[in-house]
């Protein structure tokens, strides 16, 4: 099967004043597949807009090279790349005056030219791709009355109005709410699945990087990189090698970071499914440490079609009833105190 997208020993960065190169990143050598969705992460700096931009020809690569579908990227003229491959950047670029329709129509261009007018088929695309992304109700609006969430969702709707078969996003999510974000996530990993085409996204949430990427890749900001499925990453402790610093840890086990507090008192908390997941949850919050080799205090969950009830054994002798997750907070303080 061909490959989308590959890179040949690929180094990014740009050329100084006085023409001596900065690496941010490479050599790597990767290959992108279809129906696959690929997030890029790595602290501040660490190079994940200038890989995306040498992987789109928008700048050159220090050296090494880059195939589009087995062909050399420089072989392939502008409109040939456009075809077959969309930017979004962070910033929505979008004329002043233009409707939130029509910007979404440039994705056409390399298929129509920019002159020509859309046909039928053409305004369904557009039409089809502003519904996947929640935008189909912002057509008639001008985007320079538009928020930056709703812009960035036209950018993502111009790049399936493209019809690319690989789509490069540098943070899409960073001016989307909460539900915008995990949906926009959620369309591009069905997109690649149902059309069989290549996603690459950077971002800062590795949160979501987790829960939806079929692989990561993570710039360390040295020039190295880790690539592969995000749960051998995990358990390799890249996450925690990379991002990890002072008071900020990566856990293992809920797969996010959290404060590293010293000295926090450790408390036996039993599974009690979802009520016990989110019990620990806010234990951690409150500084303690979640372990079952303690003995005291200790936690059980009990539920009931009357609801539930939190047993807290401070002692062998000292055991409380609680019926609610604040009430068990602050009988845990009170005793720290």
């Amino acid at each position: 099967m061909t490959k989308l997208l590959e890179t040949r020993e690929l180094t990014v960065g740009y050329v100084g004043s006085k023409g001596r190169k900065h690496l941010v990143a490479g050599p790597m050598s990767l290959a992108f597949s279809p129906a696959e969705f690929v997030c890029i992460v790595g602290p501040n700096g660490s190079g994940k807009s200038t890989l995306l931009k040498t992987l789109a020809g928008h700048l050159p690569p220090l050296s090494g090279g880059i195939l589009q579908q087995g062909k050399p990227l420089e072989e392939l003229s502008l409109r040939e790349r456009a075809q077959q491959m969309a930017l979004v950047l962070t910033r929505f670029s979008g004329a002043h005056g233009m409707s939130a329709f029509d910007s979404v129509a440039l994705g056409r261009s390399p298929h129509t030219g920019i002159f020509d007018g859309l046909s039928s088929t053409d305004k369904a695309v557009v039409i089809s791709a502003m519904e996947q992304t929640d935008s189909l109700h912002l057509k008639d609006r001008g985007v320079e009355h538009l928020s930056d969430g709703e812009r960035q969702r036209l950018a993502v709707a111009r790049a399936l109005a493209q019809e690319a078969r690989i789509i490069l996003l540098d943070e899409p999510t960073a001016f989307l709410d909460l539900s915008h974000r995990v949906g926009l996530m959620g369309l591009l990993r069905s997109l690649c699945r149902t059309r069989k085409i290549g996603v690459l996204l950077s971002t800062h949430d590795l949160d979501l990087a987790l829960r939806f990427a079929d692989r990561i890749l993570v710039l360390d900001g040295k020039g190295g990189f880790d690539y592969g499925v995000p749960e051998t990453l995990a358990l390799g402790n890249v996450f925690d090698r990379v991002f990890s610093s002072g008071d900020v840890v990566f856990d293992l086990v809920s797969g996010s970071f959290r404060l590293q507090e010293e000295g926090c008192i450790p408390v036996n908390c039993a599974e009690g499914g979802v009520v016990g997941a989110w019990t620990r949850r806010a234990l951690r919050r409150k500084g303690f440490r979640v372990e079952k080799e303690t003995d005291f205090p200790k936690i059980e969950i009990l539920e009931s079609t009357n609801g539930v009830v939190w047993q807290l054994s401070m002692s062998p002798t000292d055991l409380r009833e609680l019926f609610n997750l604040e009430a068990l907070l602050d009988s845990l303080n009170n005793w720290k105190m």
